[in-house]
């Protein structure tokens, strides 16, 4: 008997190596097709943060919602205390949304970093305006790259923006979601911001190119970020430096001729070096995996949908939400607009309605969940603990 037992527990020692070695090798397949020189240059995980993801847990039994609004409800911000005290209702509609919904989906854009410090992008002082542009199209555009009077002006904007990055840190918003993320309420953030500011905060992450097979990272940037230059030729990524320039070489490219030119063979030619970010009429290097992703979500049953600070102005997003917001529904979840605008009656008809419409500063949104948590939770439960202590000494009576 104890020569079987013994036998066993080899076997399944066996067992949990080759599972440990599968793991191994599904991890390694996640880095680039490059030397181990060139992944030195960059880090995959754009930028490291501190502390691990953490693993989802087990999903809850939901919370009964108590009250829904009508569709397409607004709840305008224009003072915490006093929204608290005026629409309890609807503010308990949008804590219960945001605490205990178990899967919440992230939509955001340029407004959840305006209070860190960036601009946005179509305000009276936005980068639009800032230089000279009137659409993303003027500012944001691959043929940029062929007229040299453009080409500075996208210099200079980038040189610009990356600076103000690095300056600048994460919004109460970024850390309220960072909160979501560290609870594992938050399924995913699908961001249309470059300027990587979640990516401070702990729990949230992304990598760099996307892996193509799960685990994916819980922040997915749509539109790439301004920490990286990438090569048009051979794809190599390398920081984004205070020196940049539209028109620079990309080193390797030029080693690599140099070498084939020392041997006698013919020069391969060399790409430039442009920002990491996606430009109209680009292709897109993540478009793939961004859509194996967005799929896998809309399978998971995702029962929250947050669109923060956008105003849903690209159509591959704009259509996105709507998948996101018909799966969402269909698990009767919630639907939340934030934004210190609402959208448009277009936009509402497209999506097929919201729940409830925040009219708001997003640094706000932290301050009315908590405010809520104080004024209304807090004291249900301190009215209601002398009463659970009653029936707790009448009970030991008995």
């Amino acid at each position: 008997m104890g020569k079987t037992a013994e036998h066993e527990s080899i076997a399944v020692g066996m067992k949990r190596e080759r599972q440990d070695s599968v793991l191994i090798s599904d991890s390694e397949t996640y880095l680039p097709p490059t030397p181990q020189s060139i992944r030195k240059k960059f880090p995959e995980t754009l930028p490291a943060s501190t502390e691990s993801t953490p693993t989802r847990r087990k999903r809850l039994k939901r919370v009964p919602l108590k009250y829904r609004p009508e569709k397409n409800t607004i709840l305008e911000v224009h003072d915490v205390t006093q929204t608290l005290s005026d629409e309890p209702e609807k503010v308990g509609f949008l804590y219960h949304a945001l605490i205990n919904s178990q899967r919440i989906i992230v939509v955001n854009g340029a407004g959840v970093s305006v209070a860190s410090g960036i601009p946005d992008f179509r305000s009276s002082k936005g980068i639009f305006s800032k230089y000279g542009g009137s659409s993303g199209k003027d500012l944001f555009d691959i043929n940029l790259f062929r007229s040299s009077d453009k080409i500075q002006q996208f210099t200079s904007m980038i040189r610009d923006l990356s600076s103000l990055v690095e300056r600048s840190k994460p919004s109460k918003f970024h850390h309220f979601i960072n909160e979501l993320a560290k609870t594992s309420n938050l399924l995913r953030v699908y961001t249309q911001n470059i300027d990587c500011l979640e990516l401070q905060c702990p729990y949230l992450e992304t990598k760099s190119p996307l892996p193509s097979k799960a685990p994916f990272p819980n922040v997915i940037q749509l539109h790439g970020n301004i920490k990286q230059v990438s090569c048009t030729k051979c794809h190599i990524n390398y920081p984004l430096g205070p020196n940049f320039s539209a028109k620079m070489s990309c080193p390797e490219c030029i080693e690599l001729d140099n070498v084939r030119e020392l041997v006698g063979k013919r020069t391969l030619g060399h790409g430039i070096l442009k920002p990491k970010i996606i430009l109209y009429n680009e292709h897109h290097p993540d478009g793939e995996a961004i859509g194996a992703i967005s799929e896998m979500d809309l399978k998971s049953r995702p029962d929250c949908l947050i669109v923060a600070g956008t105003s849903l102005k690209i159509p591959g997003v704009k259509r996105m939400v709507k998948e996101f917001a018909k799966a969402v529904k269909s698990c009767k979840g919630c639907v939340i607009w934030l934004n210190k605008e609402p959208p448009p009656t277009s936009i509402i008809n497209y999506i097929e309605n919201m729940d409830l419409i925040v009219v708001a500063d997003c640094d706000s949104i932290p301050d009315l969940v908590s405010g809520y948590k104080d004024k209304y939770i807090y004291k249900r439960v301190k009215t209601s603990t002398p009463q659970i202590k009653i029936d707790m000494l009448n009970t030991c009576k008995i």
